[in-house]
């Protein structure tokens, strides 16, 4: 018999293009997503996946399925919420981005507190500091440092974020300090290809300068750029 969570592990499937990420979204091994593909196929009786040495990809009997699958969990998923209102429970779930630095240390502390207070809530919440496409990949949220770049979203501000520019005393010894922001095209930079924006800005009364850093190392993770 098909279940629910079945349904839900091949449209995940289809939405992630392989086995792999659609495990990791949905915190279950490889091993028992394929085994519920598998088993849907055989009470089907037929292939929903078309498996190739480059990937996969549903069939036309797969597609179908995926556009039925969708329209029941979404029944699913709305009739739950309306039961969970009448007895004021959270109940779903929440798929969450947030950078991984600022997540490791302020939101991943919360979590345990809000499964607790929340029973019926699931969260899936991913860490890193790539900029995902919340529709997309059907996120309900992210939090992101800096300024907002998509002004269709909604967005809400949580804190100030202050930005510093510091240099090791050795670094300093032997390069010498910057005496303005100009020269810090002349220095090695520590790059984070993160952020939104490549230049710098400095701000000094209410005159703003920009500068494009320069440097051999850029990442887009701020551990790695810091460690």
């Amino acid at each position: 018999m098909i279940e629910l969570g079945d349904m839900r592990c091949f449209v995940e499937v289809v939405e992630s293009g392989g086995f792999n990420r659609a495990a990791t979204r949905l915190g279950l091994s490889k091993s028992i997503v394929s085994r519920r593909i598998a088993r849907m196929e055989a009470d089907l009786g037929t292939r929903l996946l078309s498996r190739t040495t480059r990937g996969i990809s549903p069939t036309e009997a797969g597609l179908e399925f995926k556009a039925r699958s969708e329209r029941i969990l979404a029944e699913f998923d709305e009739a739950r919420e309306a039961v969970a209102q009448h007895s004021g429970q959270v109940v779903g779930r929440l798929r969450l981005s947030a950078p991984l630095s600022f997540g490791v240390h302020h939101v991943a502390p919360v979590l345990a507190d809000l499964a607790k207070r929340h029973p019926r809530l699931e969260m899936d919440v991913s860490f890193g500091d790539r900029i995902v496409d919340l529709i997309g990949e059907r996120f309900d949220a992210a939090i992101r440092i800096g300024m907002l770049q998509d002004l269709s979203l909604v967005a809400r501000r949580i804190g100030p974020v202050r930005s510093l520019l510091v240099a090791s005393p050795d670094y300093l010894a032997r390069n010498g300090r910057p005496a303005t922001p100009a020269d810090l095209t002349a220095h090695e930079c520590l790059i984070y290809a993160g952020r939104t924006g490549a230049d710098w800005k400095f701000r000094s009364g209410k005159r703003w300068t920009s500068v494009r850093p320069t440097g051999r190392l850029r990442s887009d993770s701020g551990e790695a750029i810091v460690g």
